[in-house]
């Protein structure tokens, strides 16, 4: 079986990092994809809305240097989150851990310097094995 992901999109908002017990560093970003088709000879958009999770050097890397508005490639894997909300209701989500993001524009402005790639460094292993950590 293969679970594999591979988008490209645009960020809807800057990311968001945040730090787990043990210190490990989780980026969330919200990311844009579009499809196209046509229907009756005119064209019809479709834009889906999905939730990037970066671990590590990975997630420190993307809060650094992504902005609102930048077009990114990542290449992951889905995951499903599962938890019961305050009002003990089950709840669940799907989400996309990234486990290689690519800048496909450089940014706007200089404050930031363009990196051509980040991906999980070697002593990481594995992102699945630090989400226990949350």
């Amino acid at each position: 079986m293969v679970n594999k992901a591979i988008l490209v999109g645009r960020l809807g908002k800057d990311p968001s990092m945040i730090y787990t017990a043990q210190g490990t560093a989780v980026t969330t970003m919200s990311v844009a994809t579009e499809r196209k088709w046509k229907q009756d000879g005119q064209v019809k958009k479709e834009t889906t809305w999905l939730t990037v999770t970066a671990w590590g050097e990975l997630g420190e890397t993307a809060n650094s240097y992504l902005t609102k508005g930048r077009m990114i490639y990542v290449e992951g894997y889905i995951k499903r989150e599962q938890w019961e909300d305050e009002q003990h209701q089950k709840r669940e989500r799907w989400t996309i851990v990234a486990e290689v993001i690519r800048y496909l524009e450089k940014p706007v402005t200089d404050r930031r310097p363009y990196m051509e790639e980040a991906s999980l460094p070697d002593d990481l292993g594995n992102a699945e094995r630090h989400e226990a950590a949350v």
